[in-house]
């Protein structure tokens, strides 16, 4: 029997684990697994690295024991023989036991190795029974035929114990090893993760290429650091909450297609999920919120067949130092950073958008509840539209709620816009404010009212104080002057516009305009010309007193007609019906209606 050392020109990992009393070290080589051990070579993407580092192959796993003095040293170990007349290592037969072999060391063995046993290769089919062995720490048992664990409650001291490819089918016979820190049980038969209670120190638990299909009762293991159930049957990864202090996690080349309380692991850092069936990343999006991951393996599955899926992957999980064994480098850094940034700007977008609609609809929802309600006053009103929002879009001018005309009162240089459209404000607030800025205002061009209840044809006046006006839109909704039918007659004529309500003023439409209201307007004056008001008074009484005389003659007109034609029927009546009695007597003495 040897341990040999393994060397290579690559990189070698020394891993250590410490317990109460010992320190065990050994080396873990990324050497060619293929050259060496031909199952490894399906996978040797599945090394476990960590403070105990190993390979899905624990072959890879080379050890070395402490001076008597406590020391780590590394040195090469002398080869046991058991073949022939070995003076090292004796294999015998209990005949209370029939089938069971006990195995004696020499002293001289015993001495020189005290804590440790490799019975690697000997074709056991049980576990034998280990005699004067109290002292053993570490026990290789690789590569036999056992397919039951018994024999082992007398090593109570037991820190490493490895059964990599036998036959076990059950996990039992362990509950004496309190001591135990390492479990290898790679490359058997197991179905079930069960008999692991009392191992409550496991510091690494390998598992890999049984047929496991579920992760299970491994909660209570506190102090789990490496967990590897590699090429298995796992079809969800489940069960993983409570191991507060794995810092590994091995699934590769299982059936997953979704991962499960990753996020419960606050000391992940490396998680290899390489040949599943992941098909997008809310599949393993847990990943995402383990604070300490930096080791991802992801190649292999569905999800990789996407060409950017490597910044996909960077840019969900942007604490990642290695992707699929591959650096993340400083160029991939920055790309990642910079879709961060534009994402975060489309949120600020998002938000502002969503601040916006929230707004609005406020603004929209204090007006209808003023509306609604009868009898209120003006000031009541005023006090109660107290939400305001200001935009501009698309060189347009938008101002929602009352307070939002506080802004025509601020610098030109604050909005450039010869187009408004004012949004739930009462008329009368914005005829108050077109007349005090009617020099600010004199380059507006066009004017939309939404929701500003405009009532009467005599309130579209006040917008004739600006002289650039040509284009105005009233919506129906909130605007009862649009009710009327005349109503943009009296616009077209006041106001002299050239479109309104999106619609281009027709010549038709002007000549109709001022035959209903030019004599009412006529004398109208121009707010830009010096206005002399004895003669504009005179000539508007003049003009209403001409209209109102031609209504009051059309009423008198037929008002007459109405009396005369009451006067005149009771005679009409008087011969309709002479005329009908005397048609009737003829009728009486013709000789054809006697018979």
């Amino acid at each position: 029997m040897e341990y040999r050392s393994h060397r290579s020109s690559r990189a070698k990992q020394q891993t250590m684990l410490t317990t109460s009393n010992v320190v065990i070290e050994w080396n873990a080589a990324q050497t060619n697994d293929t050259a060496r051990v031909p199952y490894s070579s399906r996978l040797r993407n599945d090394s476990m690295v960590s403070k105990v580092a190993f390979k899905e192959d624990p072959r890879a796993v080379h050890s070395a024991m402490l001076s008597p003095g406590g020391r780590q040293q590394q040195h090469k170990h002398s080869a046991v023989s058991v073949s022939g007349s070995s003076n090292h290592m004796i294999f015998s037969e209990s005949p209370a036991a029939p089938g069971v072999p006990i195995v004696y060391r020499t002293p001289e063995d015993k001495a020189s190795n005290p804590e440790r046993l490799n019975l690697e290769r000997r074709k056991l089919s049980v576990c034998p029974i280990l005699e004067g062995e109290e002292r053993l720490r570490m026990l290789n048992l690789q590569h036999n035929a056992i397919m039951q664990l018994q024999h082992l409650s007398c090593l109570r001291r037991l820190v490493f114990l490895d059964l990599y490819d036998n036959m076990i089918g059950e996990i039992s016979g362990l509950d004496s090893l309190l001591c135990l820190r390492v479990l290898m049980l790679g490359k058997n038969k197991i179905r079930r993760i069960s008999g692991l209670g009392s191992l409550v120190k496991l510091d690494v638990l390998d598992l890999h290429a049984n047929m496991i299909r579920v992760v299970e009762n491994l909660s209570h293991l506190r102090y789990l650091r490496v967990l590897n159930l590699a090429s298995n049957d796992i079809g969800y990864a489940t069960g993983l909450s409570g191991m507060a202090s794995l810092a590994e996690l091995n699934l590769r080349r299982n059936r997953i297609t979704y991962l499960y309380e990753v996020d419960s692991l606050p000391q992940l850092q490396r998680l290899y999920l390489s040949h599943n069936l992941i098909k997008e990343f809310s599949d393993i999006a847990c990943a995402a919120e383990s604070p300490m991951l930096t080791e991802l393996s992801v190649e292999g599955n569905p999800l990789a067949n996407n060409p950017d899926y490597r910044k996909l992957m960077l840019h969900r999980l942007n604490g990642l130092k290695v992707l699929d064994a591959r650096p993340v480098t400083e160029e991939e850094k920055m790309e990642v950073a910079q879709v961060i940034q534009e994402e975060v700007q489309e949120l600020l977008k998002a938000e502002e958008e969503e601040h916006r609609l929230l707004t609005i609809t406020q603004i929209k929802k204090e007006w209808e509840s003023v509306h609604v309600i009868l009898g209120r006053t003006k000031s009541n009103i005023s006090q109660t539209l107290s939400t305001s929002f200001v935009e501009e879009v698309n060189g347009m001018l938008h101002l929602y709620g009352l307070c939002s005309l506080d802004t025509l009162y601020s610098p030109p240089v604050t909005w450039q816009s010869t187009q408004i459209t004012f949004h739930c404000i009462e008329y009368d607030e914005i005829a108050s404010v077109l007349r005090k800025l009617s020099a600010r205002l004199a380059q507006l061009k066009a004017v939309t009212l939404d929701c500003c209840n405009l009532l009467h044809l005599d309130q579209l006046n006040s917008m004739a104080v600006l002289p650039s006006l040509d284009t105005l839109v009233v919506s129906l909704d909130g605007n009862p002057i649009t009710s009327l039918s005349l109503w943009q007659n009296y616009a077209i004529v006041k106001l002299k516009l050239v479109k309104l309500n999106d619609n281009k003023v027709t010549s038709e439409q002007i000549a109709k305009s001022h035959h209903l209201f030019g004599a009412l307007l006529s004398a109208t004056v121009q707010h830009t010309a010096p206005v002399d008001h004895n003669r504009a008074n005179k000539a508007r009484r003049a003009a209403v007193t001409d209209t109102c005389s031609q209504l009051v003659s059309y009423a008198l007109s037929r008002e007459e007609k109405q009396r005369s034609f009451e006067a005149l029927w009771p005679q009409l009546l008087h011969s309709i019906v002479n005329d009908l009695v005397s048609e009737l007597s003829e009728l009486e003495n013709n000789e054809y209606y006697k018979l």
